[in-house]
């Protein structure tokens, strides 16, 4: 019954955009029909992408993406007939823009599953340049209607440049929240989205789980290697900068050698124990603190060398780093000294004097 009633509304909204466009058709108004059809095709998008990759939109966002559609139709095309405020059209501009950029970074997130948080620059780009590229394509089938009818006035460039300009505006907020979020894990409208994504698909994050599963199945060696814990010392019973510094350590000596991947929250003989005893509020809080302390701790940025995430096994959170081999030396500071580490086998070791320097005319 209540996917017939989810049917229904759908089919409702996008019959009434469908209104929408056969209104400025008739009523020969090119650039809106033409607005009014790209956003009706926008909508098919995620169904287009999402189908062929099994996941399922959120039944609530999907509803709201439409209504959220819908009003930005009527407000543009009906409402702008009758009404006229100062604020009115870059209102209407400023939430296309918001919306349009919600939709790409939903389909890049999507298109990228796996690789989303490794290239937060690259998602955010993409989602500030797609609605951007569909207010430059409607602003020229406007430009080149208006031309065609000689309805060119004077004023008509400085209108295009403002509603092109509150696009961008609309297009910004959305692409720093995605960065902030994927970069950072900063908890936003862009985090909750991504988690009712995950929440309604297990299946997509399930190729990343199974991978994960398999590499703890084989045991540390030299380019893998497990931490119990961040900062909590299960011997102590407390926080320990100690278990920071070990964690570093393996971080280091995998960017001077070949890579490898860590993980936070498994035992040495690979029982899951996930991350629960560092006791943060929060993934978020913890993936954060992780962040901060990858800033202060080595001499060189290293964030485009790692990659983190969370991933759950058998119930519990697991903090999966990914290290990338470092195209020159990475050190690690250590109070008042720069210490270098490299990967021997499973170990991690300390290099100093001529083994350093040995080591670094042979590896970088």
């Amino acid at each position: 019954m209540k996917k017939k009633i989810h049917f229904s509304f759908f089919f409702f909204i996008k019959l009434i955009i469908l209104i929408g466009i056969v209104y400025t058709a008739i009523n020969r108004n090119l650039p809106e029909t033409i607005f009014s059809s790209t956003i009706l095709l926008i909508t098919f998008f995620p169904m287009i992408l999402l189908g062929k990759k099994n996941v399922k939109i959120p039944k609530i966002l999907e509803n709201s993406f439409l209504i959220g559609i819908l009003i930005l139709i009527i407000l543009r095309i009906v409402v702008s007939q009758y009404i006229n405020f100062f604020w009115f059209n870059p209102m209407v501009f400023i939430l296309s823009g918001i919306v349009l950029s919600i939709l790409s970074f939903l389909n890049a997130y999507i298109a990228f599953k796996d690789k989303a948080t490794s290239n937060p620059f690259f998602i955010s780009l993409f989602t500030f340049s797609f609605p951007l590229a569909i207010a430059l394509i409607t602003e020229l089938i406007e430009y080149i209607f208006a031309i065609k009818n000689s309805i060119i006035h004077e004023l008509y460039l400085q209108e295009t440049m403002i509603q092109l300009s509150m696009i961008v505006i609309g297009a910004t907020i959305v692409s720093v929240y995605v960065y902030l979020y994927l970069a950072y894990g900063s908890k936003n409208f862009i985090s909750v989205l991504a988690a009712k994504f995950k929440k309604e698909n297990p299946v997509f994050l399930e190729s990343k789980v199974k991978r994960a599963s398999e590499l703890i199945l084989k045991g540390e060696s030299d380019n893998l290697e497990f931490k119990s814990t961040l900062r909590y010392n299960l011997f102590t019973k407390k926080s320990d900068n100690k278990m920071e510094h070990s964690v570093l350590k393996t971080i280091s000596a995998f960017l001077n050698s070949s890579g490898g991947d860590l993980f936070i929250g498994v035992s040495d003989d690979g029982t899951i124990l996930g991350i629960k005893e560092d006791n943060f509020p929060s993934n978020d809080k913890f993936h954060l603190h992780f962040i901060n302390l990858i800033n202060k701790s080595f001499t060189t940025a290293i964030k485009n060398l790692i990659n983190s995430d969370f991933i759950e096994i058998e119930n519990k959170f697991v903090f999966w780093v990914k290290c990338k081999s470092s195209k020159k030396p990475i050190f690690l500071i250590s109070g008042n000294q720069d210490k270098f580490y490299t990967r021997v086998g499973p170990s991690t070791i300390e290099l100093t004097g001529s083994k350093l320097l040995s080591n670094i005319k042979d590896t970088f």
